[in-house]
């Protein structure tokens, strides 16, 4: 029986391919170490400007600070509206850091239910190897004319949240 024992593997032209640390571990930069995923179901209503918190949040824990979080939201949103304009903001945050936005912007013209369903993806760079928390909020920041609300996960919708951490 043969024993192989190496720290680091190069390709043909000198720089590292993956790394193994003094536990075992395998690091291939740019693949996938571990996936955390969170969904929330429960209708959130908003019908102000304020910025209001959805339940959807997760925490992952990287393995090194040279790590990337690798986020995904999908987020379905049902708006209500007798006419006008409504701009929905949703936030996408590190902590209370917001590190990605996304908006919607819809013009109504009669008594109508628009449902939608909006998706938002951020490649972070965290530097911890503490245990990181990502969340969700959003607000409506144009109120034309209009009647009703926005709400997160209607009619029994699911929203999620997929966190990736990314070798570097």
């Amino acid at each position: 029986m043969s024993i192989l024992q190496v720290n680091q593997i190069q390709n043909t032209s000198g720089t590292s391919a993956l790394t193994i640390d003094g536990s075992g571990n395998v690091n291939i930069p740019g693949h996938v170490i571990q996936v955390v995923t969170s969904t929330a179901s429960t209708e959130i209503i908003n019908n102000t400007t304020s910025e209001i918190a959805t339940d959807l949040s997760a925490s992952i824990t990287p393995s090194s600070s040279a790590n990337k979080v690798f986020a995904i939201l999908t987020l379905p949103i049902q708006r209500g509206s007798n006419s006008g304009s409504i701009r929905l903001d949703y936030y996408l945050k590190r902590g209370s850091t917001t590190i990605a936005t996304g908006k919607s912007m819809v013009n109504v013209n009669a008594i109508v239910q628009l449902q939608d369903e909006f998706s938002l993806s951020k490649l972070d760079s965290p530097s911890t190897t503490s245990a990181t928390t990502y969340s969700v909020t959003f607000k409506e920041t144009v109120q034309t004319n209009r009647y009703g609300n926005s709400s997160v996960c209607p009619d029994g919708a699911t929203a999620t949240l997929t966190l990736m951490e990314i070798a570097g």
